[in-house]
C-alpha cells in the first residue's frame, strides 16, 4: 500500500463525555501508538494500552479509532501519535523470489520512522539555514550544573557565570548567585543593616528601638532606629548630603524635651539653616531628610497631642520654645496669655492653651495680631500661626451643662475679658448689658439650657435682640430683684431699651424701663419675637408725644404680660401699648396695675393695623393719670377684648370705637 498523509499525531480536547477519537493515519502495529493526556495543571501521563484504551484499525490505511475506557475529563488535552519501532527485521535470500509485500510493508514502515523522526524536528529548536555547521557541543552535565545556557561570541552554545559577552549574571552579581543561601546572597548584596532585617526566610524593614539618656549623634547606620530619650538630650545631625533622600530616624521625647541640632547648611522644617528643633516633652516625631547639598529635614508627627500639659500661672508670655506644647493655666487666679508677634513665631508654630481652674474664672489671651477674650473654665484654644498671624482657630463657644447665669453691674463691673468674665457679682460682672448680650450670643454652647441674666444698676443703652443663643429657646433678662435694674435708652438717636425681633423669645422680670427725658418706646418688638413681661416689672416716664412701652412693627409679633407690674413718672408716653402691626398682645387676669406719681398718658390701647390685643379678666388699676388720656383707639380691621375691664382702663376720654358697635371699614371690633 502508499502512505499518502504526512500525519502522525493528532490532539484532541475531552469534554467529559466523549471516549472514541479518530485516528486517521496508518499504523501497522498498536504497539506503534502512543496516547498522553495533559491536565489543566500542565501535568502530562502517558496512558497504558488495554487498561486505559484500546485501538482498532491498525494495517488500514485509512487508520482507526482510539477508544477510552473512561472519558478523559473536560478540558484535558489528549495526543494520540505514532512511534514506530526504529528497527529492520525484513531479511532477502539471495535468487528467492521477490516477496512485494514484505517489501511495501517494511518501505511503510521507513517511511512512518521518518514521519516521526520529523516530528521530533519540528519540536526542536534550529539555528537558521545560513548558518555553518557543524555547532559546538554543550559541556558534560558536571560542567553544566547550576550554570545558565548561553551563546558564546560565535553564536555556539555553551554555558556560563563568567561576564564575557552577553552574560546573563554580572560580576556584581556573582557572589549573589553563588551563595547558598537566601541569608548569604542578601548580605552579599548589602541588604543587612541600615534598617533592613533577615530572618533566614524574609527580609523586612527593621525598626531598631534604642533607650538612650545622653547626647547623640546619629550616623548613616542609624537610618529607621527609635530613639527613646529618658531625658532631655540633643541629638546632632549629620549634614545632609553625606546621607541620602529618605533617610529618617524616630524620636520619642520621653523624659523631657529633646533639642535636634542640624548641620549649619541645613534646616528644619521652616526654621532658618542651622537653628534649632525642639521636641517637647511627650512628643513622637519622625526626621526625614531628602540628602541635598543644603538639606532640608522633615518632622512628621502629632507632637502636642500625646504630651503632659505644662502648668502656668500669671502671664505666661509665649515663645517659640512653646511650639507645640500644651500650655495649661491652673494656679487659682486670674490668668494671662500673652502672644509675641508673628514674625518672632516659627512659620508652623502652634500650641494648645488650656483653662485648668475649677472654679469658674475667666482667662485672658492677648498680644501682637490677638484680640482680647475670655477663656472659660475647661475650655481650650488651638493658637497657630497663620501666615504671619497669630490667630486662635476652632470653635470657640463653651459648652454649657447646666444653666449659665450671667451678671451685670454697672457700678462695679468691666467689660475688659481680662478683668472680668460676667460669671458672678461684683468686680467679675460685666459692666454694660450689651457685654452680657454678646457674651450669651458669643461665648456659650447652651446645650438647650435657659441663660439667666442677673443686673444690679442704672444702665444707659440701647440693646438689639436678634434671634436666640447657641442651643438655645428662651432666655431669661432679669434684674437681681424690684427696682434694682432701671433701663434706659442711649439717646434720641436710639430711642429705645430694646428691640426684640427676629425670632428672639426674651423673659423680663424686675425690670425697671424709663425715658431718662428722650423720647423713646421701652420695648420695640420686631418681625417674629416674643416678649413675656413677668413679676417685678414697671415702665417710668417716656415722653408724650412720641413715646410709648410696648409698640410692635413686624407681622407675627406675641407680648405676654404675665404678672402685676407697674406706671411710675410724671413724663408718661403717648401709647401704654401700640400695635401698629400684625400682633398679638396678651395680658393676664387678676394682676394689678400699679400707677403712680400721676403720669401723662396719650392713648392706653393704639391698635392701627390688623392685630389683638386680649385682656384677662379682674384686671385692678390702681393709681389715676392726667385727665385727656383716650382708654383705646382700635383701627381696622383690629380686635380688643376687655373682659369686663372697659371701665376699669385708665383714660377720661371713651375708647373709640364703643364696645360692641359694628365695625367699619376704619375702626376695628371692641368685646367688652
Amino acid at each position: 500500500m502508499t502512505i499518502a498523509s504526512a500525519t502522525s499525531r493528532m490532539s484532541y480536547v475531552g469534554n467529559g463525555s466523549t471516549t472514541v477519537f479518530a485516528i486517521p493515519y496508518y499504523f501497522q502495529q498498536n504497539s506503534d501508538i502512543v496516547v498522553a493526556v495533559q491536565d489543566t495543571n500542565g501535568t502530562v501521563t502517558t496512558k497504558v494500552l488495554g487498561t486505559d484504551y484500546t485501538l482498532s484499525g491498525a494495517t488500514l490505511s485509512a487508520g482507526g479509532s482510539c477508544t477510552f475506557t473512561t472519558a478523559p475529563t473536560s478540558g484535558y488535552i489528549i495526543a494520540i501519535y505514532r512511534v514506530p519501532p526504529l528497527t529492520q527485521t525484513l531479511s532477502l535470500n539471495n535468487n528467492d523470489p521477490l516477496p512485494a509485500d514484505s517489501l511495501e510493508t517494511e518501505f511503510d514502515k521507513t517511511a512512518t520512522i521518518d514521519q516521526y523522526l520529523k516530528s521530533l524536528i519540528d519540536r526542536a529548536i534550529l539555528v537558521a539555514p545560513t548558518d555553518t555547521p557543524p555547532m559546538s557541543t554543550l559541556p558534560p552535565a558536571s560542567v553544566r550544573a547550576l550554570k545558565n545556557f548561553t551563546f558564546d561570541g560565535s553564536g555556539n552554545p555553551t554555558v556560563s557565570l563568567n561576564t564575557s559577552g552577553g552574560a546573563a549574571v554580572s560580576a556584581a552579581m556573582l557572589p549573589v548567585v553563588a551563595g547558598s543561601t537566601l541569608t548569604i546572597a542578601r548580605a552579599a548584596m548589602g541588604l543587612n543593616g541600615y534598617g533592613m532585617r533577615d530572618d533566614g526566610t524574609l527580609l523586612y524593614a527593621n525598626q531598631t528601638i534604642t533607650s538612650i539618656s545622653t547626647n547623640q549623634a546619629p550616623t548613616a547606620a542609624s537610618h529607621n532606629t527609635r530613639y527613646t530619650a529618658t531625658t532631655a538630650v540633643t541629638f546632632t545631625l549629620l549634614k545632609a548630603s553625606t546621607l541620602w533622600d529618605g533617610y529618617s530616624l524616630w524620636i520619642d521625647a520621653a523624659g523631657g524635651d529633646v533639642t535636634v541640632t542640624p548641620n549649619a547648611s541645613d534646616n528644619i522644617d521652616s526654621y532658618g539653616a542651622g537653628v534649632n528643633f525642639t521636641v517637647p516633652l511627650g512628643a513622637r516625631v519622625r526626621l526625614t531628610t531628602d540628602g541635598a547639598a543644603s538639606g532640608k529635614w522633615f518632622v512628621d508627627g502629632m507632637p502636642w497631642l500625646v504630651q503632659n500639659p505644662i502648668s502656668c500661672s500669671g502671664t505666661r508670655n509665649i515663645t517659640r520654645a512653646d511650639n507645640g506644647k500644651i500650655l495649661k493655666h491652673n494656679s487659682g487666679a486670674f490668668g494671662v496669655f500673652q502672644f509675641p508677634a508673628a514674625a518672632n513665631l516659627p512659620a508652623n508654630f502652634r500650641c494648645l492653651i488650656v483653662n485648668g481652674e475649677t472654679t469658674p474664672i475667666g482667662k485672658g489671651v492677648g498680644g501682637t495680631n490677638l484680640g482680647s477674650f475670655r477663656l472659660y473654665p475647661g475650655q481650650a484654644h488651638l493658637v497657630i500661626n497663620d501666615n504671619g498671624t497669630v490667630r486662635v482657630v476652632g470653635g470657640k463657644q463653651l459648652y454649657i451643662v447646666d444653666t449659665v447665669q450671667l451678671y451685670t453691674d454697672a457700678s462695679s463691673g468691666s467689660d475688659d475679658p481680662l478683668v472680668a468674665d460676667g460669671l458672678s457679682t461684683g468686680a467679675r460682672a460685666n459692666r454694660t448689658l450689651n457685654a452680657t448680650r454678646n457674651q450669651l450670643y458669643r461665648d456659650f454652647d447652651h446645650n438647650g439650657s435657659q441663660p439667666i441674666c442677673t443686673h444690679t444698676g442704672t444702665f444707659t443703652e440701647s440693646v438689639t435682640f436678634g434671634g436666640q443663643p447657641i442651643n438655645t429657646g428662651v432666655f431669661w433678662w432679669n434684674g437681681s430683684s424690684a427696682g434694682a435694674f432701671i433701663w434706659r435708652p442711649t439717646n434720641s438717636g436710639s430711642p429705645f431699651c430694646a428691640i426684640i425681633g427676629d425670632g428672639a423669645v426674651v423673659e423680663m422680670g424686675n425690670v425697671w424701663t424709663d425715658g431718662g427725658g428722650v423720647v423713646s418706646v421701652a420695648f420695640q418688638l420686631h418681625q417674629t419675637a416674643i416678649l413675656d413681661i413677668n413679676a417685678g416689672c414697671a415702665f417710668g416716664s417716656h415722653g408724650n408725644p412720641g413715646g410709648g412701652h410696648i409698640a410692635t412693627d413686624g407681622n407675627g409679633v406675641t407680648c405676654n404680660i404675665n404678672a402685676s407690674y407697674a406706671l411710675n413718672g410724671v413724663g408718661g408716653a403717648s401709647n401704654h401699648i401700640s400695635t401698629p402691626s400684625m400682633a398679638m398682645v396678651n395680658i393676664a387676669g387678676s394682676i394689678t396695675v400699679t400707677i403712680t406719681n400721676t403720669p401723662n398718658m396719650g392713648t392706653w390701647f393704639r391698635q392701627n393695623t390688623p392685630s389683638t390685643i386680649s385682656l384677662g379678666s379682674g384686671i385692678t388699676f390702681s393709681g389715676a393719670i392726667v385727665a385727656g388720656c383716650q382708654k383705646w383707639a382700635v383701627g381696622g380691621p383690629s380686635f380688643l377684648s376687655l373682659s369686663g375691664n372697659g371701665a376699669n382702663i385708665p383714660g377720661s376720654v371713651a375708647g373709640s370705637p364703643a364696645a360692641g358697635s359694628a365695625p367699619t371699614a376704619s375702626t376695628g371690633f371692641v368685646v367688652a
